[in-house]
């Protein structure tokens, strides 16, 4: 095809919007998934395990608002390519009750013999603990994002929190001195016993390495032996001792058969002050090591009890530590933000052993300063296991991952090679080995939550201008400014100044039982839809009672929708269904509510009716709801699921390739005449969180999307489903229909691996020309290691080119050509990037770079892919009606000038808005960091 170059340009609007005052909570606890253990009822599993770690594990992490993220691994876009630039990307946010933080997390595995060993098992076999600052300890239902039990410790607060290697056992150190044990058998959490009280609050728990007792050498005379003589005849793995870091200097080693106390290993005090021990770790040779309130980290003889290396190593309390998968490195971190790595080196030429000996040594090789502030939490993937080596098979060639977080909100990821015999590790990240920790390049997920479950944080209305914000309690929306004739905003607006490009017109904080969960706007500004956890609240804003559109709450819709659900049968609903919601969209016509209840799709109707009197009384109904996203688990952990890989680079799928769209019976569309409603619920009924949905501009066209990576469509006009795409090995991060009234039909859905897909939903098939457009997307997008957050569609004439104007806070501009030839220009964009694709030429367009002052190549990159270097040079600027050697075609662009983007949408035609929270802003909020001046330093 002719590349015909741009010789008009047009400004496009950018309100560069920093206003928004959202903070993240800082990250209090983060916690990976175990690793199966080696069966001991199977001689299989006594040689050495040839299985590895398929996957990467699930990622937990708390913060101090008491909301849980939940981070899966973005699995790589090329088959057979193990390189993930995205890693970790959040696919679900638990919503803590309020008011609460995450003290400690824990993961266990449901069923731990149920997998090969060594396996990362998926998120259906897991089971996740937290506490919250109290004598409460919750356990999350990971399938609805709820709280399942709530158990009381009968021990006071709960400082730590421990499973041990064979996830059947939890250890709660309490703060009357105390550790209670709690069974995990059977999917339950049932008391066992508590262990010997001491004076001093238990601050952190380990568990030591478990004992291999074989058929033979199996006792009933063992104080943690099973009643069940079958029991009696098979290999077991026997709990041996745990360790606790407590209040008064000391480290207590507890014997877990008989309860009591055997060891006191005290630790060094300063002016008669008590040390805190606040961190624990036991290495697979029983050796202990700690981290104190004095800023050392210490090692101890697991026989002697003595101490046998003390590492003055940070200048404040270490409040965290981990150790390494092959036990030969630990890392330390705390209030000093640095973190350390202490490494077991051999004294001579032979190879060294695992265990502290003549032979070998600890020795504390690197510091690095990662974080801004206090590090609270720390992990490594993956996780050792505490099992003898003939057991386990360590040898893996990838380097382990260490993820840490504080008080400065990111969570920080960073592949590292710690001193090892066994060569150099590659980086899972990039290409290539990876680093040590001194030259390793670590990376910072985003805080925004963006692609996760409920929505974004910040939403647009285009037709009242407002961008609304959603806080852990309470809803801020503010309104833009429009645009004079000639097309300029109001001049010399600060950020203080209210009157002038924006405004504040609501700030509501609201009565709730947890963080908010999801919220949407319509696009007219007068309705306003709420929910936590457990309620959706409805409410009319009223902008013609006073400039601050004053919100009026629905108080009967929490009632309708309740008496809706119940008249459903009870088979249709899970056992803790409610009114909340995980999902919710208005129309663009703002006469309708969609959301997600229950893994339902509800159709809800609003309705102003105005009474004789000349009084206003809003309504809504549900017209309809539609279960296709819930059904049977069959083999394994799929149903009713229809298979196909994401688009990769290696070549186009042929068309015979493509598995066709299911289609549906429209007589079994309704809930009550399907045949799910007549079948009892069974522990195998799915119950999957519907986490976006997308409505075409003409609002025919409904797209859903749950986190088993299955789509839906419906039509609105029939208000019947429609079709069924395949589904994805990853759930989708956002969903979007081209705003276009000829294309209106075409949906896009955006992948945290950055690659997209295009699904023509009228015709119910992936179109032939947009079935390569993963192929055509630049190379380095999917090496961005920033996941691909949203998709938004131009609103501009395809003939006319993209060019920003002035921006709040700067005067900077951005210039994006369009080509004639091309009418489907879409704006890719991530939390530090965006990028201009053409849907139907495969992805390529002219990039005309940075315009305007400050602009320059070091604010963007150019990523090629061998389209040639196309002349040139970003920062510069171009005569109108001239063409010049830059009009010729040259490869995509990235552009990052942008930080930490919260949304990128269009108030309307040429007029985008880009909402960012820089987190140098937020930790402006802080109080001071840690700081300890040194001689000779300024």
């Amino acid at each position: 095809m002719d590349v015909l170059p741009s010789t008009e340009r047009t400004n496009l609007t950018v309100h560069r919007c920093r206003f928004v005052d959202w903070t993240p909570s800082e990250i209090t606890a983060v916690a990976f998934s175990p690793l199966a253990p080696p069966n001991s009822s199977s001689t299989r599993s006594i040689a050495p395990s040839t299985s590895s770690v398929s996957s990467h594990g699930i990622l937990a992490v708390g913060r101090g608002n008491g909301v849980i993220e939940i981070c899966e691994w973005s699995r790589p876009e090329v088959r057979g390519n193990e390189i993930a630039s995205q890693g970790w990307t959040i696919r679900r946010v638990l919503a803590g009750p309020n008011p609460s933080k995450v003290d400690s997390l824990a993961f266990a595995l449901k069923d731990p013999y149920a997998h090969p060993p060594g396996t990362a098992p998926g998120l259906a076999h897991l089971r996740l603990f937290s506490t919250v600052g109290g004598k409460d300890l919750l356990e999350w239902d990971l399938s609805s994002g709820s709280i399942s039990r709530v158990m009381d410790s009968d021990g006071g607060a709960i400082w730590a929190l421990a499973v041990n290697p064979t996830s059947t056992i939890l250890a709660l150190g309490c703060d009357d001195g105390s550790i209670r044990l709690f069974s995990l058998e059977n999917d339950e959490v049932t008391p066992l016993r508590r262990l010997d009280r001491v004076k001093a609050r238990i601050l952190s728990l380990a568990w030591a390495p478990p004992r291999y007792v074989p058929k033979a050498s199996t006792t009933s005379g063992d104080a943690s032996d099973s009643d069940n003589d079958d029991d009696d005849d098979e290999s077991k793995w026997k709990d041996t001792f745990i360790i606790a870091g407590c209040s008064d200097s000391s480290i207590r080693k507890w014997d877990i058969n008989s309860g009591r106390v055997l060891e006191r290993m005290t630790t060094d005090q300063v002016r008669h002050e008590k040390t805190l021990v606040w961190a624990v770790g036991v290495l697979l040779d029983g050796t202990i090591v700690t981290g104190d309130s004095l800023g050392c980290v210490k090692f101890w003889d697991p026989m002697t009890s003595t101490q046998l290396f003390s590492f003055q190593s940070h200048d404040a309390d270490v409040l965290c530590l981990s150790i390494g998968p092959d036990f030969r490195s630990v890392y330390a971190s705390g209030v000093d933000q640095k973190v350390s790595e202490f490494a077991l080196v051999s004294l001579q030429a032979s190879a060294g052993t695992a265990a502290a000996t003549s032979q070998s040594k600890w020795i504390h090789t690197r510091a690095r300063r990662m974080h801004a502030h206090d590090v609270r939490a720390m992990a490594i993937w993956p996780p050792a296991q505490l099992f003898p080596r003939q057991f386990v098979q360590r040898d893996s060639q990838e380097a382990p991952i260490l993820v840490s977080g504080g008080l400065d909100m990111s969570l920080t990821v960073t592949a590292i090679a710690p001193p090892s015999p066994n060569g150099p590790a590659y980086n899972p990240f990039a290409r290539g080995q990876a680093p040590s920790i001194e030259d390793a390049f670590y990376r910072k997920m985003t805080f925004a939550q963006l692609g996760a479950s409920g929505g974004r944080v910040v939403q647009c209305a285009p037709e009242a201008r407002y961008v609304m914000c959603r806080h852990d309690t309470k809803i801020s929306i503010w309104r833009i400014a429009p645009r004079r004739p000639d097309g300029v905003m109001p001049e010399a607006a600060s950020l203080e100044n209210e009157d002038g490009e924006w405004q504040k017109v609501v700030d509501m904080e609201l009565r709730v039982d947890t963080t908010l969960v999801t919220s949407a706007i319509s696009s007219d500004g007068k309705w306003l839809a709420v929910s936590d956890a457990y309620e959706t609240k409805l409410f009319r804003l009223l902008p013609e009672v006073c400039p601050q559109a004053l919100p009026k709450r629905i108080k009967n819709f929490t009632s309708t929708l309740q008496s809706y659900l119940n008249s459903l049968p009870p088979s249709s609903l899970s056992a803790a269904h409610s009114t909340a919601a995980t999902a919710m969209i208005f129309t663009p016509d703002s006469r309708r509510l969609i959301l997600a209840v229950s893994s339902l799709i509800l159709i809800v109707d609003l309705n102003e009716v105005t009474s004789e009197t000349g009084k206003t009384a809003y309504t809504a109904t549900v017209i309809r709801s539609f279960p296709q996203h819930r059904g049977r688990r069959g083999q394994g952990d799929a149903f009713s699921r229809i298979i196909k890989p994401l688009p990769s680079r290696e070549g186009v799928p042929m068309e015979e390739d493509v598995p066709p769209v299911e289609e549906t019976n429209e007589e079994s569309d309704d809930l009550i005449g399907s045949s799910f409603a007549n079948n009892d619920s069974s522990p195998q009924d799915m119950w999957p969180i519907v986490s976006h949905l997308a409505i075409s501009s003409d609002g025919q066209w409904l797209a859903s999307s749950d986190l088993h990576g299955r789509t839906h469509i419906f039509n609105l006009d029939a208000i019947k489903h429609h079709c069924t795409l395949p589904t994805s090995p990853i759930p989708p991060t956002s969903l979007t229909f081209d705003i276009h009234p000829a294309f209106h039909q075409i949906l896009v859905l955006a992948f945290p691996n950055n690659s997209i897909q295009v699904f023509d939903v009228e015709n119910r098939e992936y179109p032939t020309w947009a079935r390569s457009v993963n192929e055509q997307l630049p190379y380095g997008l999917s090496r961005l290691q920033d996941p691909l957050a949203g998709v938004s569609f131009i609103h501009e004439d395809p003939t006319e080119s993209l060019e920003a104007s002035s921006t709040y806070g700067s005067r900077r501009s951005l210039s994006l050509a369009s080509d004639r030839h091309t009418p489907r220009n879409v704006i890719l964009w991530g939390r530090s990037w965006l990028c201009k694709i053409d849907l139907m030429s495969g992805g390529i367009y002219q990039p005309r770079g940075l315009v305007g002052p400050g602009a320059g190549p070091q604010n963007d990159k150019i990523l090629k892919r061998g389209l040639g270097e196309g002349g040139g040079k970003s920062g510069s600027r171009r005569q109108p009606g001239r063409e010049t050697a830059s009009d010729a075609p040259r490869p995509a662009q990235v552009v990052t000038k942008y930080h930490d983007i919260m949304l990128v949408d269009f108030l309307g035609p040429k007029e985008m808005i880009v909402v960012e929270r820089p987190i140098f802003d937020v930790l402006q909020g802080l109080r001071p960091a840690f700081y300890r001046a040194k001689y000779g330093s300024k």
